[in-house]
């Protein structure tokens, strides 16, 4: 019977050598995993989730799908406080449909952050699958930013790419720690057994 070495702890994972460890600088570790097994009117990932351990995020979404076609959105904010919805969401989202149509969508002054490009489908046979960036959230010094990448099914059943990003013009002095996505009035998601995971990057 082999006994770990070292201290369990939110902060640590199990290296090969049977040992607890704190992730070195530039390795991603998995935080949270959040499972889609019944509808959702939004999905959060919150303050628990922030610490200065990492200094960058990404949210892996795999096999998700919605009840009804929409944009995906994104919205942000402090711990313990109401999101964020002035207008000062600035953003770019680009794609290609796989018909060959080019589609985007833009902002310099939004209430939220789009992530999809185009409308995506409802139909629970088309999934989606794409990461959303975050830099640096705890930062004080600077605007947040995000970035996002991957594909998506529009509503015409068409695989779309999907290259996204954006920055918050306002509130650089807070540390963000909420992040909300959602969709246009009407969706949800599904519960169909799709995934989504949060990742740090250690210091």
């Amino acid at each position: 019977k082999l006994t770990a070495t070292g201290t369990a702890s939110s902060s640590t994972f199990l290296r090969g050598d049977n040992t607890f460890a704190e992730p070195s600088g530039g390795a991603y570790v998995k935080l949270e995993t959040i499972t889609l097994s019944g509808t959702a009117s939004q999905v959060e990932f919150n303050t628990n989730n922030f610490t200065s351990t990492y200094r960058d995020y990404k949210m892996l979404f795999s096999n998700v799908n919605i009840t009804a076609d929409g944009g995906l959105y994104l919205r942000i904010g402090e711990a313990g406080q109401a999101l964020l919805s002035a207008s000062n969401y600035r953003y770019s989202t680009i794609g290609l449909n796989a018909n060959g149509v080019s589609v985007d969508t833009h902002s310099i002054g939004d209430s939220k952050f789009v992530i999809s490009p185009d409308t995506l489908n409802a139909s629970t046979r088309f999934n989606n699958n794409f990461e959303v960036n975050i830099y640096n959230p705890l930062d004080t010094g600077t605007y947040l930013a995000y970035s996002a990448n991957g594909m998506m099914n529009n509503n015409n059943d068409h695989s779309t790419t999907i290259i996204a990003a954006g920055q918050y013009a306002d509130d650089y002095a807070k540390q963000f720690k909420k992040f909300v996505f959602f969709f246009a009035s009407g969706g949800d998601w599904a519960g169909t057994g799709g995934t989504i995971t949060l990742l740090g990057r250690a210091n």
